[in-house]
């Protein structure tokens, strides 16, 4: 499926706010919102690749510039098949559905294990005990001369088409 090329912006690291969608080489992020005492600090969910569930300081990479989404268009993680209800000790980077909608867990800096939900926001402290957990997820791009959600990555394999 063809993407519409407006769907897409070049932006700094500064510019990027919690809750953006990122691309970085071949690998997407989600930017969270997580209390640091670095004020500079971008952190980021790194979402697709060997490295999915993990989470990164973007402000600490050498990459001053990154592809997201612009213009009229959104994204919404997608799912096959409904997912069964498991425990919350899931693989990184499982696509969890919780009682206010999808998220995310992770760990960050090896200290903690967060939960953000896809606004970037952190939930760790409303994640219920047990939830349906789905390992792969994809992620749909909507929006103006697109007649279907066009597929912008696949979460639990390493494939990538922007």
């Amino acid at each position: 499926m063809k993407i519409p090329a407006e769907a897409f912006a070049w932006t700094s690291w500064s510019d990027l706010v919690p809750g953006q969608l990122v691309q970085q080489g071949d690998v997407w992020l989600l930017l969270v919102d997580i209390a640091m005492r670095d004020q500079r600090s971008r952190p980021a969910l790194i979402l697709t690749g060997e490295n999915a569930g993990d989470a990164i300081d973007l402000a600490r990479t050498e990459t001053t510039a990154f592809l997201t989404i612009g213009g009229a268009c959104s994204w919404r993680p997608m799912l096959e098949a409904l997912p069964a209800a498991v425990g919350v000790q899931s693989e990184p980077g499982a696509l969890l559905i919780g009682p206010q909608g999808p998220f995310l867990r992770t760990w960050y800096q090896g200290e903690s294990r967060y939960a953000f939900d896809f606004h970037g926001t952190d939930v760790t402290d409303r994640v219920p005990a047990r939830c349906p957990s789905a390992v792969r997820w994809s992620m749909g791009l909507f929006g103006p001369g697109l007649s279907a959600p066009a597929q912008l990555f696949v979460a639990g394999a390493v494939e990538s088409i922007a």
